[in-house]
């Protein structure tokens, strides 16, 4: 059984597309998405769409429950204080202000039955394998969608956070870094980020894995898929988006 792992789509529907065209030609079985699907790029509905519509396996992430909480942006009334504050503020804000505002933008982009589907997504998710094997899909811990786990994080801590679960693959996003690293007889996974992988200048590629599980046989591949960073940077300008010029300055660096 071969299954891809996606993670971080955040918006970017152009690196989701790319990830699962690569996947399909590689054959894959199944794919299990770990969660943080809308928040970040110009496109959160077309990439939560194109994810119900693979009706997969999907955990929670830290970014879907900020979207689907996130509450509509009241608009001041004319002459108020709030308002002159408003228009006396510098056009620069602060990194809180910013998602608060894209997470407001994105969250008017998504009908109710995009937000109750986010909003019903669980913590983890079992996937069978063969051989009476499992994989366990999470975002950050089996118990916590924003706590990383890192290939630094000590087993006495990995015991703590795999407590009352048994698999063996151990697979979650959140840190948007590729990782595979062994625990007991089991390995931990993260297939990095599709949307926004760290490190990259500009972001010019998107990430994910394959896990083939074939009796005792376990292979886990980290892939890289190259994307047209700038189709990404004239979308967000091209959307509403709040700050996007901002925004699409990380796509062009170089």
């Amino acid at each position: 059984m071969r299954i891809a792992l996606i993670s971080d789509i955040h918006g970017n529907a152009i690196a989701l597309e790319a990830v699962l065209q690569d996947a399909q030609r590689a054959g894959v079985d199944a794919i299990v998405c770990l969660g943080d699907i809308v928040l970040g790029g110009p496109g959160p509905r077309e990439a939560l769409e194109r994810i119900m519509a693979l009706e997969c396996p999907v955990v929670r992430g830290n970014t879907d429950e900020t979207v689907a909480n996130a509450r509509p942006k009241a608009t001041p009334l004319k002459g108020s204080k709030t308002a002159q504050q408003s228009a006396t503020q510098p056009a620069a804000q602060d990194a809180q202000s910013r998602s608060r505002d894209v997470a407001q933008w994105c969250r008017a982009q998504l009908e109710e039955h995009h937000v109750e589907f986010l909003q019903s997504l669980p913590l983890t998710a079992t996937v069978e394998l063969t051989g009476g094997q499992r994989l366990l899909a999470y975002h950050g811990t089996p118990r916590s969608v924003t706590e990383p786990l890192y290939p630094t994080t000590p087993d006495d801590e990995l015991k703590e956070l795999f407590a009352g679960v048994d698999a063996l693959v151990y697979a979650g996003g959140h840190t948007h870094c590729q990782m595979v690293r062994r625990y007991k007889a089991s390995l931990v996974v993260n297939p990095g980020a599709v949307g926004l992988p760290f490190g990259f200048n500009p972001p010019n590629v998107a990430e994910y894995a394959i896990v083939h599980a074939e009796n005792r046989f376990l292979d886990v591949s980290l892939r890289r898929v190259p994307i047209d960073h700038e189709a990404v940077a004239a979308a967000i300008l091209a959307s509403t988006m709040p700050h996007r010029e901002w925004l699409a300055a990380q796509w062009h660096k170089a």
